[in-house]
């Protein structure tokens, strides 16, 4: 009875493990992530491969990946770690303020405190963000991420004023 069931998680995992494998990567984006996520699937598949019925397994292998990746964007949202690519992303001070080196700062009306305030000490004071982040009393990780969301906001209401200021000029 056991090579029965061993057959069957032979050709499940043949059959359906490259398409949980892309879909894992498609939502997390982590190669090694992704093969642990299938691994745990096929492991919680056989131990219950004998109460799923013949009909269901595929979408019972799919249900189980999806909140397997669940539990993991869970577990990375409690234990937020920087990465390499989140040093990429969030670390704009020079090229996307397009003002690396400046002694003062205007910021366009609209912008929040809190974000003119970060640009002020990441732009012009030229700080770190474990710097950043002492002073505002807030993480280091959260100083990223504002300055990056400030980096937004900052050049969205330029854009704005740039685009009002042609129109009225025409």
């Amino acid at each position: 009875m056991q090579s029965k069931f061993t057959e069957v998680i032979v050709k499940l995992y043949l059959m359906y493990s490259d398409d949980l494998y892309d879909y894992a990567f498609y939502r997390i984006q982590n190669v090694q992530t992704a093969e642990d996520l299938v691994q745990t699937v096929f492991m919680l598949a056989c131990k219950k491969i004998e109460s799923i019925p013949a009909e269901c397994r595929r979408a019972w292998l799919y249900t189980v990946m999806r909140n397997q990746i669940r539990t993991y964007f869970r577990k990375m949202k409690a234990h937020r770690e920087v990465t390499i690519e989140d040093e990429k992303i969030l670390n704009l001070a020079a090229y996307e303020m397009d003002f690396p080196h400046i002694e003062e700062l205007e910021f366009p009306p609209g912008l929040k405190a809190k974000f003119c305030e970060i640009l002020q000490l990441r732009a012009v004071e030229q700080l770190d963000y474990d710097e950043i982040a002492r002073r505002l009393g807030i993480s280091e990780v959260s100083a990223r991420q504002r300055f990056s969301r400030a980096v937004k906001a900052y050049k969205k209401l330029q854009s704005r004023e740039k685009k009002f200021y042609r129109a009225v000029t025409k």
